[in-house]
């Protein structure tokens, strides 16, 4: 019986320069009656740890992929017996740099998991931690025959399978669908019934898909990461990065010797990040994520990179993440029929820019059934996070910052504001002011920057949105081909918004209060202070900020702040003050533009 062998196209994994580069299309069976012999298979790798070839042997003939080096600069040998009527099912590639404290090595496959139909996977011998995982499976019907792909010397640069029709009815393990096997997973593959929403990628070829990185974060999760059904109950914090390249879920612990785990994707640690709690112990879900709206297919859109998400909970909390200047179009993620959101990944698109999206399971097990919300909104269409204020408080007082208006702060025809909101509770004690910022005369903007408000009793609150790393004024003067290479976002005497006055003149003082504890202000320790004023500099539009406690001690002064303040938001008069946010289309700030009191009724 013809096997009519078809080799897929190779996928590229590795990142060595070297312009010789050998193509291999090596066949081990030329027919299923070669299934009777006892096999053995070699895994052999090069001296720096990557894969050099793959060996099968049977019926005294050997069918060779790969070029392997001199015994002599062989680090290692991989021997797996292959027992007469067995087969191989497939190959779980580990891929990145063999050499663990090295950061910037080429890229290439360090270890070969050999999986055999209806046996133990039989695992390389070499398993490092923090690299990404790819598994070559055969599609569905099909059989594994042989292997293809390329090598550049003595190093695997890519791989595929060759497949034909499976006329032996071999016993599958569960594997992911075949769009979320096709890509690379770091720390390993998820489980079996979790899947890649096929519209986050589809603004993606064919082509940019294969081997995309990927790191994936389930909602509920266990120890051994998992069934995230068994405790979807535990997920206490969501945090990410200004830009949302970075999220990190916080779940408290089983364990005795830690009282919580945090599991992160996307770049190395950031920070600030914004940070919202939920009460997964006293059974608070995520219900829904939202997204920007996908691009008109029909447009040359290329690469699909949101930059912002969203959350929606059990109890109604709105958190918002990222850089959202198009948060007025969220749109619930709404899976397939019969399966739920139940995580986010993250994956790197280009130039240092991280695409994010969602991933989807069978809603047995989804830690919920609830349908998606939608963005939640006030009657008058703002658009709260985390949630609206309390029904007796209003409005009331000037509203500084009330003429930085942009065509999306508008009034829409259908009656909504789409102003982002979140609103400051000034009866509750606050221990740390944590990410408000001095901006310098040179900043071409007024920069407050996101901030987090830290209670006593535990929670906190942020206020708009983290700055990324090189979004912080901490240098003087800087070129204006440097501002429009991405290196900074301040220009060297830039146009100021009319009014605007500075406190820091060099660069001392601006490091001193914008680096390192300079981004903390702790009030009165750990029992804190209330706030009894907010003091704002600006008119028709906010320029900075500084808070009076009840201890008589006042906050430095962020923003442009020299001189008197425009006005103070007093508790006698107020009881709470309101952010009114809003990210404007001309990238004005991430954090507050407009600022008005509360009354309580």
């Amino acid at each position: 019986m013809s096997l009519d062998p078809v080799p897929d196209e190779p996928v590229e994994i590795g990142t060595f320069y070297n312009p010789n580069e050998t193509s291999y299309e090596t066949y081990f069976l030329s027919s299923w009656g070669d299934i009777k012999h006892a096999k053995s298979l070699e895994v052999i790798y090069e001296e720096d740890g990557y894969l050099s070839c793959i060996k099968l042997t049977y019926d005294g003939r050997s069918y060779q992929f790969g070029n392997p080096p001199p015994v002599a600069e062989i680090s290692r040998t991989h021997v797996i017996q292959i027992y007469p009527g067995q087969w191989i099912e497939g190959f779980e590639m580990i891929m990145g740099d063999p050499i663990e404290s090295r950061k910037d090595g080429p890229v290439g496959i360090v270890n070969v998991d050999v999986w055999i139909y209806d046996a133990n996977i039989e695992y390389g011998s070499y398993r490092p931690g923090d690299r990404y995982h790819r598994l070559f499976v055969p599609s569905d019907g099909k059989a594994l025959v042989g292997i293809c792909g390329s090598s550049k010397g003595n190093r695997i640069n890519s791989f595929a399978l060759i497949q034909c029709e499976d006329g032996q009815g071999f016993p599958r393990r569960p594997v992911n669908d075949e769009l979320t096997r096709s890509l690379a997973w770091r720390n390993g593959l998820p489980s079996a019934h979790i899947r890649v929403l096929p519209d986050s990628l589809r603004a993606l070829t064919n082509a940019q898909r294969k081997g995309l990185r990927m790191e994936g974060l389930l909602f509920g999760t266990d120890e051994q990461h998992k069934d995230p059904s068994t405790i979807a109950a535990r997920l206490i914090r969501i945090s990410a990065s200004g830009d949302a390249s970075r999220i990190e879920l916080t779940f408290t612990s089983q364990s005795e010797q830690t009282s919580s785990i945090t599991r992160a994707a996307g770049l190395g640690q950031k920070h600030p990040v914004k940070t919202i709690d939920i009460d997964g112990p006293g059974g608070e879900t995520i219900v829904s994520v939202l997204m920007p709206p996908m691009p008109n297919e029909e447009e040359d859109f290329g690469w699909y990179v949101p930059k912002w998400f969203g959350l929606v909970t059990s109890r109604g909390t709105q958190g918002l993440f990222g850089e959202q200047s198009s948060i007025e179009q969220a749109c619930p993620v709404k899976p397939p029929s019969g399966y739920a959101v139940v995580g986010l990944f993250l994956s790197p698109a280009f130039m240092g820019v991280w695409t994010l999206g969602a991933l989807i399971a069978p809603t047995a097990s989804s830690p919920t059934c609830i349908p998606p919300a939608e963005l939640l909104r006030d009657d008058q269409g703002r658009i709260w996070d985390l949630e609206p204020p309390p029904p007796e408080w209003y409005l009331s007082g000037p509203c500084m910052g009330s003429d930085d208006t942009s065509d999306s702060m508008q009034r829409e025809a259908d009656g909504k504001s789409n102003e982002l909101a979140t609103y400051l509770d000034l009866t509750q004690p606050v221990v740390c002011f944590r990410g408000l910022l001095a901006a310098p005369e040179w900043c071409h903007f007024d920069q407050i920057g996101g901030f987090e408000v830290q209670f006593a009793h535990g929670s906190s609150r942020f206020i708009g949105m983290p700055l990324s790393d090189r979004q912080i004024p901490l240098t003087e003067e800087v070129s204006y081909e440097e501002f429009r290479a991405g290196i900074t976002t301040v220009v060297a005497r830039s146009p100021q918004i009319s009014g605007s006055k500075v406190h820091v003149e060099t660069k001392s003082e601006l490091q001193e209060q914008n680096s390192g504890p300079g981004k903390e202000w702790y009030p009165d320790g750990e029992k804190g202070a209330r706030i009894i004023a907010v003091c704002i500099w600006g008119g028709g539009y906010l320029h900075g900020i500084q808070f009076e406690m009840e201890n008589g001690k006042k906050s430095p002064k962020w923003g442009k702040a020299g001189g008197d303040p425009s006005i103070s938001l007093r508790t006698n008069a107020a009881s709470e003050v309101k952010s009114s946010l809003q990210e404007l289309r001309r990238k004005l700030v991430p954090g507050p533009v407009m600022i008005q009191g509360f009354a309580r009724r």
